[in-house]
């Protein structure tokens, strides 16, 4: 059985055969890496609390 050599150029081909509007591609794509980031913000931000309220039961415990 062969390998098939995968490139990105066809779908970028396939992409900008459709026609669509630059800016709303562009938008699309903005906001889809904006809200990526968001979700992999909030788990950074709220990971001392959870660690913090983990420390305090097992103090607790004690």
């Amino acid at each position: 059985m062969e390998k098939q050599q995968t490139s990105l150029k066809p779908f970028l081909n396939l992409i900008l055969s459709t026609n669509l509007p630059k800016a709303a591609l562009f938008t699309g794509l903005t906001a889809s890496i904006i809200t990526t980031l968001a979700g992999l913000v909030v788990p950074l931000l709220t990971k001392n609390l959870v660690d913090g309220f983990q420390l305090r039961q097992s103090v607790l415990r004690l």
